[in-house]
Formats: C-alpha cells, sequence, structure tokens
C-alpha cells in the first residue's frame, strides 16, 4: 500500500489560514460597502439625514468591529497599528467626560461619546486592515461613486425631477440629496476631490482610470452648482496647500508618468468649470445655474452669514458661563433657546433683529467645541491641530517614493478642504 506523503504542495494552505483570508476580504468589502453607503443612506421618517446615518453607522461600526476581531481571533493573534491622533482622541474623551459636570442633559453627552469613539474605532479597523494599494483604491472609488450619486440626486432636484426640499419644487433651494442641506452636500463632495485623484495615478485599469475622470468631474461640477462660499473657499485654500506641499517635497515622477491622464482630468475638470459655475461663461448657455450674479460675488449676507454669527455669539455666552467644561458635549441645541435671549439682552444682540427659531449646531465646528467642552475642549483641539499636520509631515519625511508622497499630499489636501469648511458648517 502506498505511503501518504507528509509533504504539502506549495499553493495549499491549512483551511485555517484560507477561512483567515476570506474573513480578511470579507472585511475590506464590509468596509468599501460602508464608506459607499453612508453618505446615500436615508431613514425614511426622521427629517434629520444625520440621526439615521448616526444610528446605521453605529450599527455598522459594530458588525465591523466584530468582524475584526473574528479575523484576529482566527489567525491566533492580534497586533494592533495605533495612529499618533490617538492622543487628541483621549484629549476630547476625557474633556467631554469632564463637560459632564454642567451639561443640562448628560445623556446627551454619553450618546455623543459614543459616536466619537465608535468614529475613532472606525479609524482603528481601516488602519490597520486596509494595507494594500488595491485595498485603498477599493475604499476612494467607493466613496468617489457615492459622492458622484450624491450629487447626482441632488442635481435632479436641483433640476425638479426629483422631490427636494419642497414638494414639485425646484431650484437651489430644493437641493438637499442625502445629505439635509446643500453645504454638507458640497463640503463632502470637496473632501473627496483631491484623494480621489490618487485613483488616476494608481488604478491600472484604463476603465476605471476613464470613469474616475468623469466621477471627479462631475463632483467637481456640482461643488459649484450648490454656490456654497464655504466650499469653493475651501478648495481654494486645498489646492494652495497642495501646490506648497508639492513644491518642498516635488514628487515629479508620478506626475510624469501618468501626464497623459492628469491632463485629461485638468480639461475636463475646466470644461466643467465652464459649464456649471455660476461665473462660468457657458453657464448662460446651458442656464444650469446662471442668476446674474457670480460665486465670487456672493460674500457674506448672501451665505447666511448674519445668522452664523448669531450662532458664533451664542456660543461665546455659553462658554462666558462654563469657560473650564462648557455646557455639555452635545448640548450646545439644547441650551441654545436660553442664551439666544441673553445673548439679545447684550448691546452688540440688539441688531440681531431678525427671527431664528432654534439651532442645532454652531455652524462652527471650532466654536462648538469651545461652547461644549469649554477650555479642555480648546487644549483637545489644539492638540489634534497640531499632532495632525505634524504626522503628515513626518510620513512625508519618511516616505523617499515620490508617488507614495504624491498620495499623501492628495490626501492632506482633503484634510485641508475639511478643516476649512468646519469653519462655517
Amino acid at each position: 500500500m502506498a505511503k501518504r506523503s507528509g509533504k504539502k504542495g506549495k499553493g495549499t494552505r491549512k483551511p485555517t489560514e484560507r477561512h483567515t483570508v476570506s474573513l480578511d476580504r470579507i472585511l475590506v468589502w464590509s468596509i468599501a460597502l460602508f464608506v459607499f453607503a453612508i453618505p446615500l443612506f436615508i431613514w425614511p421618517g426622521i427629517t434629520e439625514y444625520g440621526y439615521g446615518k448616526s444610528i446605521i453607522t453605529l450599527i455598522a461600526i459594530s458588525a465591523l468591529s466584530l468582524l475584526w476581531g473574528v479575523s484576529a481571533w482566527r489567525k491566533k493573534g492580534w497586533s494592533i497599528q495605533i495612529p499618533w491622533i490617538i492622543f487628541p482622541v483621549l484629549g476630547f474623551v476625557i474633556a467631554s467626560l469632564f463637560s459632564l459636570v454642567s451639561a443640562m442633559n448628560g445623556r446627551v453627552v454619553v450618546q455623543s461619546l459614543v459616536l466619537l469613539v465608535f468614529f475613532f474605532q472606525l479609524l482603528l479597523i481601516i488602519s490597520n486592515v486596509i494595507r494594500e494599494r488595491k485595498d485603498v483604491n477599493l475604499i476612494l472609488f467607493s466613496l468617489l461613486a457615492s459622492g458622484f450619486l450624491a450629487g447626482l440626486y441632488g442635481l435632479l432636484q436641483y433640476l425638479g425631477v426629483m422631490r427636494g426640499a419642497s414638494i414639485g419644487g425646484s431650484g437651489l433651494g430644493n437641493v438637499i440629496s442625502t445629505m439635509g442641506n446643500k453645504n454638507y452636500l458640497g463640503g463632502f463632495l470637496a473632501y473627496i476631490l483631491f484623494p480621489a485623484v490618487v485613483l488616476i495615478v494608481r488604478l491600472r485599469s484604463r476603465v476605471l482610470r476613464a470613469a474616475s475622470i468623469l466621477l471627479i468631474a462631475f463632483s467637481f461640477g456640482m461643488t459649484m452648482v450648490v454656490q456654497q462660499t464655504a466650499v469653493v473657499v475651501s478648495l481654494i485654500l486645498a489646492a494652495i496647500a497642495f501646490v506648497i506641499g508639492f513644491a518642498i517635497f516635488r514628487p515629479v515622477e508620478p506626475i510624469r508618468r501618468n501626464r497623459g491622464w492628469l491632463i485629461a482630468l485638468g480639461l475636463a475638470l475646466v470644461l466643467t468649470f465652464l459649464i456649471e459655475a455660476p461665473s462660468g461663461p457657458l453657464n448662460s448657455v446651458v442656464g444650469l445655474s446662471a442668476d446674474g450674479s457670480t460665486w465670487i460675488g456672493r460674500i457674506w449676507a448672501a451665505n447666511s452669514g448674519k445668522t452664523r454669527s448669531w450662532d458664533w455669539w451664542v456660543g461665546w455666552e455659553m462658554f462666558k458661563d462654563h469657560p473650564l467644561t462648557g455646557v455639555g458635549l452635545g448640548n450646545y441645541k439644547l441650551n441654545f433657546i436660553p442664551y439666544k435671549a441673553k445673548f439679545l439682552a447684550t448691546p452688540r444682540g440688539a441688531s440681531y433683529d431678525f427671527y431664528i427659531p432654534r439651532a442645532a449646531q454652531a455652524h462652527n465646528e471650532y466654536v462648538q467645541v469651545v461652547a461644549e467642552l469649554g477650555t479642555l475642549g480648546i487644549l483637545a483641539l489644539i492638540s489634534f491641530l497640531v499632532v495632525l499636520p505634524l504626522a503628515v509631515w513626518r510620513r512625508l519625511r519618511r516616505n523617499a517614493d515620490e508617488a507614495d508622497r504624491l498620495d499623501i499630499l492628495l490626501y492632506a489636501a482633503g484634510i485641508v478642504a475639511f478643516l476649512v469648511h468646519a469653519l462655517v458648517s
């Protein structure tokens, strides 16, 4: 009887290894599905789209965490890389816990803190699971495709083809897309535009590259259509940051290697601007968003600046009353009505003689942090704004590969767009 060989072929794997690899791929595709679906998700019956997205986000991140844990258990070990951003995050957690001291509703603090911790958990999962270039491309393309569909929905609302803010309405006031309003839509598209350019230089498929160019161009056009000055300013400052970074680190080789595709992208963006920007010379021909004024002329008053400044001054009144711990994480909206009355009683508040019923947020992330978390929140915010650029700079200095440097600069430009837009959103 022939003896069975104890050696295994080179191409064979143990069942446990095969299952682990399968779980890893399932986890990667689950993350891609998550980042694609959440921007598009609407919970029927909930008019505040952010609440519905938050509920599903908590459920999805819990499922991703469980899947990550099972994958690690199958590997008989769990090695976790902790990003530097954990220190500012811990600062925010500590400040949030202290804000319970003066919170009107402590349950809201806990609820908001759970959401903050869950988003950091998502960051941990992505930074530890998404390690290969093809997986990064998958996540980026999922975000870009999601942004395209959200933008398309907003465009159809603008044209009156689909229902928006009003039944049978059309025009800019009808645009809410899947985000809740046109400012959120424009901001989301602005955040992903620069990182999405990575797809042009990294993808191997010509079809996917061409598709990425079309999706980027359309998303850029929608940032013009929504006519939000903050969105345009965030893109301009992100572009300036990218140019400065490029001048310092000079990742020329990947641009030279992909110059044909990048030229095609540039031409598509120029053509899109000429057609869709309110100040574009072709806009009056297609009649998409021309209204007799340019986005350059849409200054403070045209962008609800007076209302936003009211929100900010109300936040200042909250900080003055609770300078150390703030009014409590997530408690800005609960305190707005009484502090609105307090602000109107001041000499500065006398000029704010128009009606505003409530404010769910301060329309400025930094003001809201100061109002809700006080001085401790300011320290956490400063640590975040210091650690983040230092981490990016350190990664750029230590990485000699020009293609990687270009990727990092494009990601950093997306972060700049987010930080700038947060000033009014």
